[in-house]
Parts: structure tokens; sequence; C-alpha cells
């Protein structure tokens, strides 16, 4: 329904909403203990999106659930965005205020991003990373530019939906882009990748005990 959108708050709830009714939320979804400053749906499975917080966190929502599904955290650092992967969607990727770039993939994990990077006096440096990737070690190239700055806040991100790039924007006003390897999913049937983020939601689901 294009009349039906959701919206994060200062105060950390999530309101689905609707065009046709001002006055009133559909639904709320509570979780966050601070502010959320990125909603975004799936593209492959328009009833699932991700939210990011101040709190640190990143949470999995099913728009049909009141209760979030799964919560990603791996420091103690504002998450001022995240990002569905267009090609993997099982995979996403968010940055953070402290300079962290992160690459997930919840059939890997969820208890820490399959890549993180970590910018360093405008220095990017990965952690763990091998030098060279293969299909088990996924890795993210050198930054294409990096001005010397320091203390540089990842405030935004935006996946190359042709090519396996993304491009980060800063608190400086530059922008940063990163090539990815071994992070798309070379499978082109909807269905089949609808089926995998399902699959991967629910295993994980089932970890949790819930």
């Amino acid at each position: 329904d294009s009349s039906v959108y959701v919206a994060g708050t200062e105060e950390g709830n999530i309101h689905k909403c609707s065009c046709s009714y001002s006055e009133q939320y559909l639904e709320s979804f509570v979780g966050h203990m601070g502010p959320v400053y990125q909603v975004i749906f799936s593209p492959f499975d328009p009833s699932v999106f991700l939210s990011s917080s101040a709190d640190w966190s990143i949470k999995m929502w099913d728009e049909y659930e009141k209760q979030e599904l799964l919560t990603f955290q791996s420091g103690t650092a504002v998450v001022n965005d995240v990002q569905w992967s267009p090609s993997n969607s099982t995979a996403f990727a968010n940055v953070t205020k402290d300079g962290r770039l992160e690459i997930w993939d919840m059939e890997k994990s969820t208890l820490k991003p399959v890549v993180s990077y970590k910018d360093v006096y405008g220095k990017a440096k990965a952690a763990a990373s091998p030098k060279k990737p293969d299909a088990a070690h996924p890795a993210i190239g050198s930054p294409a530019a990096a001005a010397q700055q320091s203390n540089r806040s990842l405030n935004c991100l935006l996946f190359n939906p042709n090519a396996p790039v993304v491009a980060v924007g800063t608190d400086k006003g530059q922008v940063i882009i990163f090539r990815l390897f071994n992070v798309e999913d070379r499978e082109r049937n909807k269905e089949k990748q609808t089926e995998r983020l399902r699959n991967a939601m629910r295993d994980n689901i089932m970890r949790k005990g819930r």
C-alpha cells in the first residue's frame, strides 16, 4: 500500500502511518532507547525493515509484529544510517558517528559484521581483513579518496544498484567510495532472494529462543 509509511522519532519509537489517517498511528514499534535516524524497508520483502538509532543499535522489524525480530550491535557509537544491499537479501551496511563502515550478513552472523572499517585520521583500516579476499572472507577495497581529517563521523551511505560499490558521506562534506568484494549474491531471482531472507530471519530468531 503506497499510502502507508513508517517514521522514526526522537523518542525512539517508530510509527506506522497512513496518508489516509493523519490524526492517528496505525501501529507503533517500541524498542529503541534513543532517537531513530533511519528506517528502511527491504527491497526483497516489503514487510521487513531495518532501523538505526543513537542507542548504538540496528533493529530488524516486521511491520505486522510489534516486537523487533533481531538486534545488531558491534560498538558504542551512534548509528547514523543503515541501508540494505540491493543484490544480497540477507546483507546490509551501516555507518557510525565514530567513523565505522560495517557490512553485515545475517546468514553468517548477527553478533558481528562480516567486515568492519574504521576511519582513522582520514585513513580507512580493515579489521581482520585478508590481503586477498575470497568467498569465505568478504572484504572492502581501499577508499578511492580520503582527505587527512581526524574524527570524521560517517553520516550516510548508499549502495550502487549496478556495481559492487558503496558511497559514504562524512560530516566534513566528503564522499568516500568503497569497492566491495564477495558481498554480492549472484542470484537474480527475487523469490529465491526473499526465501533466503525469510529463512535467515527464522533461523536467527529460533536461536534467540523466541
